[in-house]
């Protein structure tokens, strides 16, 4: 027979999780009538704790687990270097996990912090309905859990940036330069950060009365593939007046290819990347980008991360955390 989790007494008797395991605790906050219900019922259907969770709840130590896709990537890279300062600062440790964006790395490196106790586990992770529910599992484990860059469908703090606004004012600032057929190379619009990027394009357009044209929107998120793609692309579509990537090793991709194709940048087509990555500083010319402040993510995850260890009465509600981008303009837009 399946043993019965605090998930379950908690969606038959129409409660939240975290009601169920402080009345199983006989907390205080607990209303005397819902701690004898759940009690009872808990007893009817032999429930018997996690003492895995038990014992993770009650651990106290100063390592927190960080799951991102590569340390070398540089967003990920300025991130970490974010979560080690606020670390550093209150006396906690970092276990790093590299998961090259794959679910069943993620799954596993969920696993091996779940086993090693860790304090909380900050995370960006795939948008997978596994791994979500595994998410959800360890929350309801009472571990502390906060992700970042993605927005996953899971009831924990998260900190993003603000995809839609970087690619909208970028789109607005090529448009007042003069653009009016803006192209995009695109991510996958299943995701968060890839939806909200191309929303914030498609709205600039809207905001100036340009017409969407589908035409001129291309599935490209890597610099090799935008090598290989633009030449087809410009001789299906022409020359773009403005093309918005959504990164920045995609714009130095199309930059080159650009180059090949006897194409001036910007005077005869405007490119702007997103991240602001270390290669925009070693193009030429010199790439416009949208920075996102991944340094500062990585602050506000650990700080959000450290709050919800540290959380002494009941948890508060779950919060989304926006943080700013901003467009950095350099040569390569007029």
């Amino acid at each position: 027979m399946k043993r019965i989790t605090i998930k379950d007494i908690a969606r038959e008797m129409g409660i939240a999780a975290s009601t169920v395991s402080r009345a199983l605790q006989n907390h205080p906050d607990i209303s005397e009538a819902t701690r004898k219900a759940v009690n009872a019922y808990a007893h009817e259907h032999n429930y018997k704790p996690n003492i895995m969770a038990s014992n993770l709840r009650k651990a106290s130590n100063t390592t927190v687990g960080l799951l991102i896709p590569s340390a070398t990537n540089f967003f990920f890279a300025r991130v970490l270097k974010g979560v080690e300062k606020v670390a550093a600062e209150t006396g906690y440790n970092i276990v790093i996990s590299q998961t090259d964006d794959d679910p069943e790395r993620e799954k596993a490196a969920i696993r091996s912090l779940v086993s090693l106790r860790v304090a909380g586990v900050l995370g960006c992770l795939n948008n997978s309905l596994e791994v979500c529910e595994m998410l959800r599992e360890v929350l309801e484990d009472e571990m502390p859990l906060v992700l970042f860059d993605r927005l996953l469908p899971v009831e924990c703090d998260q900190v993003i940036s603000d995809d839609f606004g970087g690619a909208f004012r970028a789109v607005e600032y090529m448009i007042h330069s003069g653009a009016r057929r803006v192209a995009y190379y695109s991510s996958t619009l299943r995701e968060h950060t890839g939806a909200e990027r191309f929303r914030g394009y498609k709205e600039a357009l809207k905001k100036y009365d340009i017409p969407f044209d589908e035409r001129l929107v291309l599935d490209c998120s890597h610099r090799e593939d935008a090598m290989i793609m633009t030449p087809d692309f410009i001789r299906t579509v022409g020359v773009p007046d403005a093309i918005l990537a959504t990164n920045d090793q995609t714009a130095a991709g199309i930059l080159q290819s650009a180059k090949m194709l006897g194409i001036s940048v910007p005077d005869q087509m405007q490119l702007c990347g997103f991240s602001n990555d270390m290669i925009t500083r070693h193009t030429d010319p010199l790439l416009s980008t949208v920075q996102q402040h991944a340094r500062e993510v990585g602050e506000e995850a650990m700080r959000h991360l450290l709050s919800r260890i540290e959380e002494k009465e009941a948890p508060a509600p779950p919060q989304t955390m926006i943080m700013p981008t901003d467009l950095i303009v350099r040569e390569s837009t007029h």
